[in-house]
């Protein structure tokens, strides 16, 4: 194989730390990802090695651009390099400005909770640990403080949860979720996202335990109460996955537009001292099994501006 590049009188060859690093890079998009039976990976290896003579960074990007998935990216303590120019982030989606909406004041009957994004840095893993507890803990305080027996419903807000990661966000419900399997992600095997024992589980694995001391066994007053989950263009990620669980309450229904599209799992494999790549290895199912490849669409599509007046429908019926 060519590792050489030839410009004029000059010619660059790889390091033997280079040729493992990308080695190592194409290895782990050949093992793990989503994309990869679609991938002609002679061909890739081909070309990210010759990209790699001309620029690090470049290299990185191109072997993104060929893995061909967007949610997928290259995380370093700086900076994240994304999949070329064709991806578009969440973050950067613009929808309609509209006025915002006190719903403690516009529906003072429901029980409103903001469920926001949560991003664990890979670079330091026991402060993202004290920093999902105390998101966790927040919620939860949050949520016993509204729960009253004279309540008519509850709204849970994901409209910008950006994404970050998916497991404290749905401890900090865990009284909302029936027991049983809450989604799936799904590749060539199934992998369960379930809530038992106070707990909520990632196959056999609990995931409470990482971030409280104990399991979760606050029971709401009123467990028949109805339960509108907003969404729109920027819930994101885990904010995908939060909504797709809460398909498994009976009670619940989603309002507002459709979700980003990033609604599938990604897998951190550190490639070199600060370094990550952030792979798509599943894609996420509801408790149905039912895969969301292109984001989720809500069951009332309203816009931000309708969307007071539906839910006061809604409660009504």
């Amino acid at each position: 194989m060519v590792t050489t590049l030839v410009s004029g009188q000059s010619e660059r060859r790889l390091s033997s730390e280079e040729k493992q690093f990308y080695k190592n890079l194409i290895e782990a998009f050949r093992q793990n990802s989503i994309e990869k039976e679609k991938i002609d990976w002679k061909d890739f290896e081909k070309k990210v090695l010759e990209k790699a003579l001309v620029r690090r960074d470049s290299a990185i990007i191109l072997a993104l651009d060929l893995n061909g998935n967007p949610h997928t990216f290259y995380k370093t303590k700086n900076r994240n390099l994304y999949q070329s120019n064709r991806i578009v982030r969440s973050d950067s989606i613009s929808s309609k400005t509209c006025k915002e909406i006190n719903f403690n004041i516009e529906l003072p009957e429901m029980g409103y909770l903001e469920i926001s994004g949560l991003s664990i840095d890979p670079f330091g893993l026991e402060s993202s640990k004290i920093k999902a507890e105390k998101y966790i803990t927040a919620i939860l305080d949050s949520l016993k403080s509204i729960d009253q027996r004279e309540l008519k419903g509850w709204i849970i807000d994901l409209r910008g949860n950006t994404g970050g990661n998916m497991w404290p966000m749905l401890i900090s419900l865990t009284p909302f979720f029936p027991n049983g399997t809450l989604g799936y992600f799904i590749s060539e095997k199934e992998v369960s996202w379930s809530k038992m024992n106070g707990q909520i589980w990632y196959n056999e694995f609990p995931q409470t335990n990482k971030y409280l001391p104990t399991p979760i066994f606050y029971k709401l007053k009123n467990k028949k109460l109805k339960i509108a989950v907003l969404i729109g263009p920027r819930t994101s990620s885990a904010g995908e996955a939060v909504a797709i669980a809460t398909k498994s309450i009976k009670t619940a229904k989603l309002f507002g537009s459709k979700t980003s599209g990033f609604s599938t799992a990604n897998k951190p494999i550190k490639m070199a001292e600060d370094e990550y790549l952030i792979i798509t290895t599943a894609v996420d199912a509801d408790h149905n099994k039912k895969e969301y490849w292109d984001g989720i669409s809500p069951d009332i599509n309203c816009n931000c501006e309708e969307i007071a007046s539906q839910l006061r429908k809604w409660f009504s019926e």
